[in-house]
Order: C-alpha cells, then structure tokens, then sequence
C-alpha cells in the first residue's frame, strides 16, 4: 500500500503495527507475514516518514531497522518515543552489535531482533509487545495474563520448530533472509 493510500484509509489503532527498513523487501516480507495473521500494517522507508505515520495513527507496535540512511534507528526511536511513549518498538539488525542493543533498550525499546528474521519470533514478540501496550493501558496484571503465550502454546511452537506439526505458512521456511524467503 503506497504512502497516499495509507494516509486516507488507515484509522488509529493498537493493533496496527508501522514497519520501518530501508530495504523495500524486508518491509514487504514482514508486512506480508503480519498482515497473514490478522494484523493491519503500515509501512515506512525511512525514520522522518515512520515519526509522521506515528504521530498521525499512533500504531501500537513499530518495527524498525537500526541501520538507515538520514536518520538511524537510534535516533528515529528517540523521536518516535518523544511523540507516542506508549507505542512499543521492536529493534531490527542485521549488522547489531551488544552496544546497540542496549543502547537502543536504554532508550526505550522493547525488544531488539537479530536479522535473519524468523517468522515465529516475529509474531511472539508483536504479542508480546501488544500485550504489555494492553497492561500499560489496563494496569491490570490480568491483562498480561490473558494476552501471553500458555505453557500449551509455548509447547506447541516447540514441536513447530522442532519440524512437527507446522501449519503452512506464507514462506518456505520460518526464516527471512536479507529479505528473501528461504
């Protein structure tokens, strides 16, 4: 969906998730793989586009590359967090380094993702970070209960990644690399 498009059809919401990466592929990918499991998404190509689509949708979940050209993910974390707090941001790398990492959780992420991505990481830390969106909004422990993953649920992506019982999926494989399916 193009940036004009978006802007007029797109309403605020918790459950969107904004992806933000300099490379078209990986956008699509992710997009593609969140957009299969029922969630609504918007995409970026860099740090000034993703701070306007945060301001005007507020989407609960961002994803967002470390190394782009203009402004880093760094500074593009500090800015988003500066204008929606409470929007959980995921980290992406593929080149990450520890210092990365920490610097970029000290500056509020929620998590920090190495690339090759994998699908199932993917959709459990958007889980995650919607449900501590929902706890922050609730202020409820209750809610982080209902929303995280059951010890079944976590039993069963087991088996999946252990090669039993994988249902299909958009991709060959459960991993994404440089933006390519395996």
């Amino acid at each position: 969906m193009d940036s004009a498009t978006q802007e007029r059809r797109l309403p605020n919401s918790d459950q969107l998730i904004l992806i933000v990466d300099d490379e078209a592929s990986i956008r699509e990918v992710v997009s593609k793989i969140l957009e299969d499991e029922g969630y609504t998404t918007i995409t970026a190509a860099n740090g000034e586009e993703a701070l306007r689509f945060v301001k005007e949708y507020l989407p609960g979940v961002v994803f967002l590359d470390i190394w782009m050209p203009g402004w880093d993910g760094i500074d593009t974390l500090a800015r988003l967090k500066a204008v929606a707090p409470q929007t959980e941001v995921i980290m992406i790398s593929g080149h990450a380094t520890i210092s990365n990492a920490l610097e970029a959780t000290k500056r509020g992420a929620f998590d920090f993702i190495e690339k090759p991505l994998d699908i199932d990481n993917i959709l459990l830390t958007v889980s995650r970070a919607l449900a501590k969106g929902k706890l922050s909004a609730s202020g409820s422990q209750a809610a982080l209960a209902r929303h995280a993953p059951s010890r079944e649920h976590e039993g069963l992506r087991s088996k999946k990644l252990a090669g039993k019982n994988i249902g299909q999926r958009t991709l060959k494989n459960s991993t994404i690399l440089y933006g390519q399916g395996l």
